[in-house]
């Protein structure tokens, strides 16, 4: 194995070990927005059917769900995920290109700067709100 395609293969296993820990959290933000509205609502029938008064508490858990959504569209979890397993797959064809169909090394490396180049534009930033392209006009 060439420094070329060890330096791919490390970080394939980087981007497969990072796009998993965007979909965990994606999908634990889901689970908890979930299980804390589920939560609210019982305790909020508790409380009606006890004739109590609400509590701190349940003013605590009735606002999770709406902060795990603001830290999803904030944060785009599920969104860096895709972006990581895409660019894992784009690298993997560079190695594969490099191991059995004997692409010269500078060949390969000049389609990984292109790649790096076109998907470091592509990243979802941070709090950022993605725009769509209007039809005939680009948007800025």
């Amino acid at each position: 194995m060439s420094d070329l395609q060890a330096e791919l293969q490390g970080r394939i296993g980087k981007l497969k070990w990072k796009g998993k820990q965007n979909y965990l959290l994606a999908y634990f933000l889901y689970a908890s927005a979930g299980v804390a509205s589920a939560a609210a609502t019982v305790w909020t029938a508790v409380l009606v059917a006890s004739r109590s008064a609400p509590s701190l508490w349940l003013a605590v858990l009735a606002s999770a769900p709406g902060a795990a959504v603001i830290l999803n569209e904030t944060l785009k979890p599920e969104l860096k995920a895709r972006w990581c397993y895409e660019k894992r797959a784009a690298l993997e064809a560079l190695l594969r290109g490099s191991r059995y169909a004997n692409v010269p090394d500078a060949d390969t490396v000049a389609k990984w700067n292109e790649l790096e180049i076109r998907l470091e534009r592509e990243w979802p930033r941070f709090g950022t709100i993605a725009a769509k392209p209007t039809r005939g006009k680009s948007v800025k």
